[in-house]
């Protein structure tokens, strides 16, 4: 009986410690998975920077192709 029950706890402390590996393992999964997030919100910032960057220079040609074009049409017109 008592043999029987030291086995019992030994197969408990078993799994015990192989719960705790796991556990270990999930915490540095969990970890990597919150350092790559932040990365990701990162860059997503720097892209959304970057696109305003880029919209705001196509606007800022479009009206230099506008006054261009205005001024080649006075030009047209004078001639």
């Amino acid at each position: 009986m008592v043999r029987e029950l030291e086995a019992k706890v030994s197969g408990f402390k078993k799994e015990r410690d192989a719960l705790r590996s796991a556990a270990g393992t999930l915490e540095d999964k969990v970890s990597d998975l919150e350092k790559e997030r932040q990365r990701l919100v990162a860059e997503s910032s720097r892209l959304a920077e970057a696109r305003d960057e880029l919209r705001s220079t196509v606007k800022t040609l479009e009206g230099r192709l506008s006054d261009l074009l205005k001024e080649r049409e006075d030009l047209e017109a004078k001639s």
